[in-house]
């Protein structure tokens, strides 16, 4: 387990990813800044929390997260991430219970493979970006405790139920 200190700033390490045996790497409102390392992919077989919200983190989400097989709660909320929600993230289907992404820049649509998380996934959280397109009609197969897609530039679709929209 990482934590960091409030009052942490600089960069993401890339040395992060040769910690073999992390399972919780939660850096939280800090004065953190730059890429999310796509190193922290090579940590697929351990690590299952990774917490990196409210920081000033910029760039796109690592593809490399699909890698990433017990991951099961990906928080980046609250930063100024850009590019799309990669399509990866749908190969995490046995574990992944949430997904918090909102109050970013993320852009493009939402990948269709996100309706193959149905097993497990209890939270979709992608509020407050610049999303567009059409929902996918994917993610009515999911069975969601909270959602969220409000405030973004969706040109219709159905939203999964109890959604936010």
């Amino acid at each position: 387990m990482l934590y960091a200190n409030p009052n942490l700033s600089g960069t993401l390490p890339t040395e992060l990813g040769n910690l073999q045996y992390l399972w919780n790497l939660a850096i939280v409102g800090t004065n953190v800044t730059g890429h999310i390392p796509s190193e922290f992919g090579l940590l697929s077989s351990s690590l299952a929390i990774v917490e990196l919200w409210a920081n000033q983190l910029t760039g796109p989400i690592p593809t490399e997260f699909g890698s990433l097989t017990e991951l099961r709660i990906l928080a980046l909320s609250l930063n100024n991430l850009t590019g799309t929600i990669p399509t990866e993230l749908g190969l995490l289907s046995n574990n992944l219970n949430m997904i918090y992404l909102h109050d970013n820049n993320v852009t493009g649509e939402i990948p269709t493979e996100l309706g193959l998380l149905s097993a497990n996934l209890q939270v979709l959280d992608i509020s407050n970006n610049q999303l567009d397109n059409e929902i996918p009609s994917e993610l009515l197969s999911l069975e969601l405790e909270f959602c969220s897609l409000a405030n973004n530039s969706f040109s219709g679709g159905t939203a999964p139920e109890n959604c936010i929209t």
